[in-house]
């Protein structure tokens, strides 16, 4: 399984950079300005610069607003958790936030491969479970789980806890006791899981 993802990195990574040598030979302007063009920054162009701003500065104390009074593009669209782990991430090793920010989006795009191929092995097979692990990271957006993007945490936290739903041993830890087990337990029979 594993495999499967790493030879998509390879895939992917291979398109980005021959983006990234396309737009710097012709100049073009990347998404978000950047003193320090590089691969790096060029995959995690766009969201990542809030993240970055979340991670070293924190959320703005007033929205940014423009002459006529409408709120501009912010930090304060974007959730918490992948710029801290990345701000965490960039602390211990010393690397540069975007740098960062790609090596933990891949890691946590691995890990959301590996909890797809969990959930679906043991209701269609392994076989099946390895095709679907190979569209999703051979699909067309696949590129986006190894930019500094949240996609990939997302996409591990979504498949992670679809698996534990799914699981019998969650209903019986469900906060609401037997009670809320019998009421997922009879959601799970309706739904085939």
């Amino acid at each position: 399984m594993l495999v499967i993802w790493a030879t998509s990195r390879l895939l992917t990574t291979t398109l980005l950079a021959s983006l990234f040598i396309v737009a710097t030979r012709l100049d073009w302007n990347f998404a978000s300005h950047r003193s320090d063009p590089n691969f790096f920054t060029f995959s995690g162009s766009w969201d990542s610069s809030f993240y970055r701003q979340i991670a070293l500065r924190g959320y703005p104390t007033e929205l940014p607003t423009d002459v006529a009074g409408n709120v501009l593009p912010n930090a304060w669209a974007f959730l918490p958790v992948f710029p801290w782990l990345v701000r965490g991430v960039s602390a211990l090793t010393g690397i540069e936030f975007y740098v960062a920010g790609v090596l933990v989006a891949t890691l946590l795009g691995a890990l959301a491969a590996l909890a797809l191929y969990r959930l679906l092995s043991p209701r269609v097979g392994v076989h099946s479970a390895l095709w679907a692990v190979a569209l999703f990271c051979f699909g067309p957006l696949s590129f986006i789980l190894q930019a500094a993007y949240a996609e990939s945490l997302f996409s591990r936290s979504l498949l992670a806890l679809s698996r534990a739903f799914t699981t019998p041993i969650w209903s019986l830890s469900c906060p609401g006791g037997p009670a809320s087990s019998v009421g997922f337990r009879s959601f799970r029979s309706r739904r085939g899981f």
